[in-house]
């Protein structure tokens, strides 16, 4: 397998690194620590696509969204739930239960309404996930 040669200052903007130091099969050798990218480091391909998506998402995104929710709601709610951290859902359920006594009744409503719109939304997932598993059976 014959490799290609980058062109002349490819890498001239790189910050100095080690001398690499490989075998006659062309691997590393032990202890080498000058070989590969630093650790979380992005390649250029990786960098070129999520400008690229970027991009796109800023010229299109809004429209393409509305598009989504319009045409596909299924996918629009896992896109939704999927964008939702998980630390959100953690710190929503572990907020204290409140005092029904002490609640006004504006307050009492609110809550009431929360937890409908809630279950309403839930009750949506299970039958968006329940789809999506009937056409994976299938």
């Amino acid at each position: 397998m014959q490799r290609s040669v980058p062109p002349p200052g490819t890498f001239d903007n790189m910050p100095d690194r080690p001398a690499v130091v490989r075998g006659s099969d062309g691997r590393f050798l032990t202890g080498n620590t000058g070989g590969g990218r630093p650790k979380g480091s992005r390649n250029r391909l990786t960098e070129l696509l999520m400008t690229a998506i970027a991009d796109d998402f800023a010229t299109h995104g809004a429209d393409a969204i509305a598009r989504l929710r319009a045409d596909d709601p299924a996918n629009y709610l896992r896109m939704v739930a999927a964008l939702v951290p998980r630390e959100l859902i953690l710190q929503r359920e572990s907020q204290p239960v409140p005092d029904y006594a002490e609640l006004s009744d504006e307050e009492a409503v609110a809550l009431l309404e929360a937890e409908y719109r809630r279950r309403r939304l839930e009750s949506a997932g299970k039958h968006v996930l329940f789809g999506l598993a009937e056409s994976v059976g299938n």
